[in-house]
């Protein structure tokens, strides 16, 4: 396999490792309070951000994704 292919899949494990913490939450027996579930997507949010070293331009889309997700869910 060439670079370029274990450069990308480190990009997808950067954003996609705390959303899939997130969820393991939300499967999880004891169901969290919606309070709860907003502040661990603020967290991997936050996480995301120091994944992609703070730099806007490599994190922008996860986040954006992450914020439609939490507008889309019925309280």
């Amino acid at each position: 396999m060439d670079n370029k292919f274990w450069y990308d899949a480190t990009i997808c494990i950067k954003a996609a490792y705390p959303l899939i913490k997130v969820l393991q939450l939300i499967d999880s027996n004891e169901k969290p309070t919606m309070s709860f579930i907003h502040e661990a997507m603020d967290q991997a949010k936050e996480k995301i951000q120091v994944n992609f070293g703070c730099v806007k331009k490599k994190y922008r889309f996860s986040i954006l994704l992450i914020i439609y997700l939490l507008l889309s869910v019925d309280t």
